[in-house]
């Protein structure tokens, strides 16, 4: 098992840091308790070179969501607004029913360009509609 320390600079670049104490009592009692061959700690050497990188990749996703949490301005608060307003006009069943055939035509409506749109219907998501069952006709 290879005793050294990953760290990332300050200009994101991944550098090997000498270890230090306690990390090699950690090594060393894992090597003693393990009874590992040379080639085994080769492998597992060999299988851990890509884990700095994951682990720099984790951390920069971090800082994203970290920025995006504290920068309200990213969030769309808008989106929020206008569904409120559109849910406070539907009483509880007409809001059941809609969010019932949201559910059942959730691939049609991500199939929906909302930068993009078109004037025309063109090829667009086709969208089911169901009946209700047991409304007479003066429902």
């Amino acid at each position: 098992l290879s005793a050294t320390t990953t760290t990332t600079t300050m200009a994101g670049e991944i550098t090997d840091q000498p270890p230090n104490e306690e990390l090699d009592q950690i090594t060393n009692e894992l090597q003693s308790i393990l009874q590992l061959t040379p080639k085994q700690i080769s492998l597992i050497s060999q299988s851990s070179q890509g884990c700095a990188h994951e682990v720099q990749d984790l951390f920069t996703v971090d800082d994203c969501l970290h920025s995006i949490h504290s920068n309200q301005w990213l969030l769309d608060e808008g989106v929020d607004e206008v569904a409120r307003e559109f849910t406070s006009v539907l009483n509880p069943s007409q809001l059941s029913k809609f969010l019932l055939w949201s559910d059942h035509n959730a691939d049609q409506i991500e199939k929906l360009d909302y930068v993009n749109v078109t004037a025309g219907v063109g090829n667009g998501p086709v969208f089911e509609f169901g009946v209700d069952e047991g409304l007479t006709d003066g429902d």
